[in-house]
This record gives structure tokens, C-alpha cells and sequence, in this order.
């Protein structure tokens, strides 16, 4: 299971997957310096610094009509979108259930907040859209539970 502010990102017509950032390191700040006259570089510190997590997937409307397969996008879409306003603080973000590789009885988290959503063109009449959104997190390591 993946969710994100207690949101699933997984169900019956949507399924938003975790792509890149479980086991990324976390982006580094800091650089190395030169000294005038020497020859090389001197190690500067490094400090781990954020956390990129990148999420795509895909929502569907569903329904024997069209009225209805656009309303159940408009509903799921709003749904899942909210989790992703900018302007919220850090949430949390949560994968378990044996997913992505992770032993079962085990889940990860870590609190991160959107940085950017895009969506691709609307398709099927407005019923389909597929998704990319960014995480970005402060907290360097996934924090691990159970087991």
C-alpha cells in the first residue's frame, strides 16, 4: 500500500506508484574547494540535505456512461489532488504491505511535501489522465517500523 496524508494512492480505477527515491541516498549541499596556487581539490563537508521522491500512475473514470466515467474522475482526481497543495505542510508518506520489496509486517515513512503536479492531457472524453508528482522530504532515511 502507498498513501500520502492517509490518502491511498491505490484503488479501483487509480494507481499512483512510488518510481524514484526509496533507495535514492538523499541529494547532498555542500561543495569542495580550491585553494590558489595548489594543485587538486580539498573535500569540503557534505551534508545530506533532501529527499526527492517521484510518484506517476494514472485515474480513471469509471461507469457504464460517460457522464458517469467523468464524474468519477472529477471526484478521484479532486480526492488525490488535495494531498498535493503546495502550500500544506510536510504529511506523511507511508509504503507497506510487502511493496516495493519491503519485508511484509514492515512500513516506511517519512514526512515530505508536494513540490509539483503535473498531469497529462485529459483523454477518453475526460475520464483518463496520467500523473506525475514530486515529493520532497527533509527527512534524509526512510523511518521503519514492524517486523
Amino acid at each position: 500500500m502507498l498513501s500520502f496524508r492517509s490518502v491511498d494512492y491505490r484503488g479501483t480505477g487509480f494507481c499512483l506508484d512510488i518510481v524514484q527515491g526509496i533507495h535514492e541516498p538523499a541529494s547532498v549541499r555542500g561543495t569542495d574547494f580550491l585553494a590558489p596556487a595548489r594543485e587538486g581539490m580539498y573535500v569540503g563537508n557534505r551534508i545530506r540535505h533532501i529527499r526527492t521522491v517521484l510518484i506517476e500512475g494514472y485515474i480513471r473514470g469509471l461507469g457504464s456512461t460517460l457522464e458517469e466515467r467523468q464524474e468519477s474522475f472529477h471526484d478521484t482526481t479532486a480526492t488525490l489532488a488535495a494531498t498535493w497543495d503546495r502550500s500544506l505542510a510536510m504529511g506523511v508518506l507511508a509504503i507497506d504491505d510487502g511493496d516495493y520489496g519491503l519485508p511484509d509486517g514492515e512500513t516506511w515513512s517519512l514526512n515530505a511535501r508536494c513540490v509539483d503536479a503535473i498531469g497529462g492531457p485529459l483523454q477518453a472524453g475526460w475520464t483518463f489522465q496520467k500523473w506525475s508528482i514530486k515529493l520532497e522530504s527533509l527527512d534524509t532515511g526512510w523511518e521503519v517500523a514492524g517486523s
